[in-house]
């Protein structure tokens, strides 16, 4: 049996996840890159890497702050490359 892959991208707002519970409710499997996203953001030695790049405001109370990393790597493409690129 031949099997597809989907791949829905979009920016914020644009309807991802709509695409995505549709889908499941047709019967596909689907990965939600940003549930793993999350997890992969809660171990502890992704956010020692994340502090050391953007310092100690990028982690508080062992968690992201996901309000700073985004207002810091959007308004400096060489800090977003960086960031991107921590685990690669």
């Amino acid at each position: 049996m031949k099997h597809s892959i989907i791949a829905i991208t979009g920016t914020i707002g644009s309807g991802k996840s709509q695409v995505a519970r549709v889908l499941r409710s047709l019967g596909y499997n689907t990965v939600d890159c940003d549930v793993l996203s999350r997890q992969v953001a809660s171990d502890s030695q992704v956010l020692q890497q994340i502090c050391q790049l953007l310092g100690q405001e990028s982690v508080q109370n062992g968690q992201l702050n996901r309000s700073f990393v985004r207002q810091t790597i959007f308004q400096n493409d060489d800090l977003r490359l960086a960031y991107n690129n921590l685990f690669f």
